[in-house]
């Protein structure tokens, strides 16, 4: 949509699209998600779209307080170290990626290097 208009999606563009992408694909939707609230904080249809994805089941998780810090911390917001390192962790990233809404690779690189550095971490770790 972006290179098609030759400007970012309004926000009212962008509700529709991620919308759609959220009744089908749930790694996406939080991918998309998850950069909306990178990009506009406080957009008024972001909100709308929380409370939607908030009623459904299907898609309850994704608002979750430990997996909205994960995919804001994989977009480079706030605090990465927070990040508990673990395959699991690192599996929500790959699950969650979406080369249309990209998550920051760094997060991965430093949790790698905080693990390279501790014994123990990189005996519970062998994985990573």
């Amino acid at each position: 949509m972006r290179a098609s208009r030759g400007r970012p999606p309004n926000d009212d563009e962008r509700f529709a699209v991620i919308a759609e992408i959220c009744r089908y694909r749930m790694e996406i939707c939080g991918a998309h998600i998850a950069q909306w609230q990178h990009e506009d904080p406080d957009s008024e249809r972001l909100a709308k779209l929380l409370a939607q994805v908030t009623a459904s089941s299907d898609h309850r998780h994704l608002i979750e307080p430990k997996m909205r810090q994960m995919l804001a911390a994989f977009r480079g917001d706030g605090d990465g170290s927070m990040l508990e390192i673990s395959p699991e962790v690192i599996e929500t990233f790959v699950d969650y990626y979406s080369y249309s809404a990209p998550f920051d690779i760094r997060v991965l690189e430093e949790m790698r290097s905080r693990c390279q550095s501790d014994p123990g971490c990189v005996a519970d770790n062998a994985a990573l």
